[in-house]
This record gives C-alpha cells, sequence and structure tokens, in this order.
C-alpha cells in the first residue's frame, strides 16, 4: 500500500510538472486541474486502454486565477479546445470537470468543494505565495479537495433493465405458488 501511494505521489508531482511547463508558473489552480485530469484518467482507465481519447467539459469562472485549471487539465490528459476534446463553459458555481473516454459510456464529474475554493480565497487575500497554495492544494488528500461521481448511464440502465425484468419473473413464480 505504501510503495502504491508513493508510486501515485511521483505520477501525480511529473502530471503537475507538465503542466507548469506548459503554463509557465505553479499556482493552486494550476494544480487543482492538474489533479482533476489525473483523477479522471485513473478512474476512465485511460492508460489501459492505449490511445484512448479523453474528452473532457470544464465549468469554471473565466478568470484568473480559475482559468488555471484549463491548463493543468490540458497538460495532464491532452485535451485542449484546439484538438476540439475541451469544452469550456462559463460558470459562477465553482470549478467543476466531467470527463469521458471514446467509446464508454463512463462518466467522471469532478468538483471542487466550495470550502477549498473559499480556503483559497481567503488565503490569496492575505497575500499566501502561489507555491506556498500550490504546495497545500497537492497534498490536499482527495476527498478534501474534490467531489468525485463516477458513472456508466448505459450499464447502468440495462442493470435495471435486468432487474425488472427479473423482478417481474419472481413475482410470475410468486404468484404461480400462490394459486398452487
Amino acid at each position: 500500500m505504501q510503495r502504491n501511494t508513493h508510486v501515485r505521489q511521483n505520477k501525480l508531482d511529473l502530471a503537475i510538472c507538465e503542466a507548469v511547463r506548459l503554463h509557465g508558473h505553479l499556482g493552486p489552480f494550476l494544480v487543482i486541474g492538474a489533479r482533476m485530469g489525473y483523477i479522471a484518467k485513473n478512474l476512465l482507465n485511460s492508460h489501459a486502454k492505449g490511445d484512448a481519447i479523453l474528452h473532457a467539459i470544464l465549468r469554471i469562472p473565466m478568470v484568473v486565477p480559475f482559468s488555471c485549471t484549463i491548463d493543468g487539465v490540458q497538460a495532464t490528459i491532452h485535451c485542449t479546445v484546439g484538438n476540439q476534446r475541451l469544452s469550456l463553459k462559463r460558470w459562477t458555481g465553482g470549478i467543476r470537470g466531467t470527463f469521458t473516454i471514446g467509446g464508454s459510456s463512463k462518466v467522471v464529474d469532478i468538483h471542487v468543494t466550495a470550502r477549498v475554493i473559499k480556503h483559497l480565497k481567503k488565503r490569496m487575500l492575505e497575500g499566501a505565495a502561489n507555491e506556498e497554495l500550490a504546495e497545500e492544494i497537492s497534498q490536499l488528500p482527495e476527498d478534501k479537495l474534490f467531489v468525485v461521481n463516477s458513472s456508466e448511464p448505459l450499464l447502468q440502465q440495462r442493470k435495471n433493465s435486468t432487474r425488472v425484468k427479473e423482478t417481474k419473473k419472481d413475482f410470475k413464480i410468486a404468484k404461480d405458488r400462490l394459486i398452487q
């Protein structure tokens, strides 16, 4: 377990370094984007699917520093506006990303907790350095930073349909037994 955590942290650190190279400097919202992309990539198991094509929709306030999240996501999962696999939506409800993988119905929805956004705003107003805040965000446990939902809508619909059929079958058996 310890080794897996260490390997995971190293991969995340590399993803953040790649984001810094693209973006030009380290900051907390860049790290948020890199972590979102990293989580989506792992939950969608894209690394196991070879050249799987990821798609993302980001809903964020379109102002700095929130927009720095975009570069973190782009660097991590290689979805860009240019390759048309990244869509941006102006949103004032915080920071939220919805991720999918081509050929799959699985969806990963990740949003930053309101508590984290409030904390970052407060610390920035106090004059905290970007690098210091970025370090805080990189070390924050995932469940404190994000709310993550993963689903497979089509697969779930099939399972529900099967359950309904099985329930009807069970009901018919019970009814037949009662009649006998």
